[in-house]
């Protein structure tokens, strides 16, 4: 019986089963590394396993994962791989991409190594679950992965999930650095029914280009959005690169659940005009009362340096209620004209409410001019 399937460097594959008959492999799942051919794990309850062939016409991919799953499979794709390196040279060649379309899960889970990619839309892990009417979760874990993408929006790490389930991506002991316009640390994206959550922890990212940001978490659908950061050091360079953004944009018929935006240690540190450090935004057409906005911030250092760039903002246009929170030793400091420490604003006409919470211990400073504690 299958338990589970891993990649490293010495050991390529490392497999616990006892010869399955042809008839438990289906699917097209691909691997791109000369004279090896590896297994992915598709739904391990079912003991169900996919092949992945050797395409030989991707010469810019070195050790690059491919796996698919059509609209008539209910197999889930399960990648892991263990201190393993992925380089990548040339347009749209991602360095884990993971595709389903139809009902089962997507879980990646990556253990030491390193990703790098060179080209535009290169991503370095990348994962899509756009069946219509299907389900299951998505889930990325990065834990002590260095990844590094060059390119047009080319992201280092980016979910997206169109239907029903979850999504989760976790993020621990790792270092991310993008250096392209558009080109993301992390990103997850849902259009669907389910929960979006981003858990970093213990980690760094770096945005060396315009308009990248450091993390957005960003809710199209039904559910709940989180963001969560403990201990994650985030710097942006160039213009119009915010260091944290999470954004719920509904539609006349969804039901989303409301944002936290939750942040405790670390730092965040923006170098342009119109980068903000901790960014909440709410923009949908639903009016439920369910729309709240809440960003917390916990012993963690926020500075900005350009015009226009805000420590915390928060942004909401319906019903629900703006909650900041500046708890412990927190210091958020701007340094650029029209940049306030904290700015909150609301649209909405009915009761919602904007609520500001400063500790005691601490500390908002604005220095640039018509900049406002």
């Amino acid at each position: 019986m299958l338990r589970t399937m891993q990649i490293g460097k010495s050991a390529r594959v490392a497999r616990e089963f006892l010869s399955p008959p042809p008839h438990m492999f289906h699917g097209r799942c691909a691997r791109i590394l000369a004279f090896l051919t590896i297994f992915a794990l598709a739904d391990s309850s079912s003991n169900q396993i996919a092949e992945c062939p050797i395409p030989p016409d991707n010469p810019g991919a070195r050790n690059r994962i491919l796996c698919e799953e059509s609209a008539d499979s209910d197999k889930g794709i399960t990648i892991r791989l263990n201190d393993f390196d992925i380089e990548t040279s040339g347009d749209n060649i991602t360095g884990v991409n993971a595709l389903h379309q139809g009902n089962g899960g997507i879980d990646i889970r990556m253990n030491g190594g390193s990703i790098k990619t060179d080209g535009q839309y290169a991503h370095g892990i990348f994962s899509d679950h756009y069946g219509v009417d299907k389900k299951g979760n998505v889930d990325i874990e990065v834990n002590g992965v260095e990844i590094e993408t060059q390119g047009l929006a080319a992201k280092s790490i980016y979910g997206i999930h169109r239907t029903q389930g979850n999504l989760n991506i976790r993020l621990r002991g790792s270092t991310i650095k993008t250096d392209g316009t558009n080109a993301y640390g992390i990103q997850g994206t849902h259009s669907g029914v389910g929960d979006l959550k981003i858990d970093m922890r213990h980690s760094s990212i770096e945005v060396k280009n315009e308009r990248s940001y450091a993390v957005l978490g960003r809710h199209e659908g039904e559910g709940k959005l989180q963001i969560l950061a403990r201990d994650l050091h985030v710097l942006t360079h160039k213009l119009g690169s915010h260091s944290i953004l999470g954004m719920t944009l509904g539609n006349p018929t969804s039901k989303t659940r409301g944002t936290i935006i939750d942040v405790k240690g670390g730092s965040i540190e923006t170098k342009a005009k119109n980068s903000y450090g901790i960014y909440g935004w709410h923009l949908g057409y639903s009016s439920s009362p369910n729309h709240h906005l809440r960003i917390i911030a916990t012993d963690v250092p926020i500075t900005t340096h350009g015009n226009n760039a805000h420590g915390i903002i928060a942004f909401h246009n319906k019903a629900g209620d703006i909650d900041i929170r500046v708890l412990g030793d927190t210091a958020v400091e701007t340094k650029g004209t029209n940049s306030a420490p904290v700015y909150a604003l609301h649209r909405d006409s009915g009761n919602s409410k904007i609520s500001f919470f400063i500790d005691n211990g601490a500390t908002l400073r604005a220095i640039g001019e018509n900049a406002t504690v």
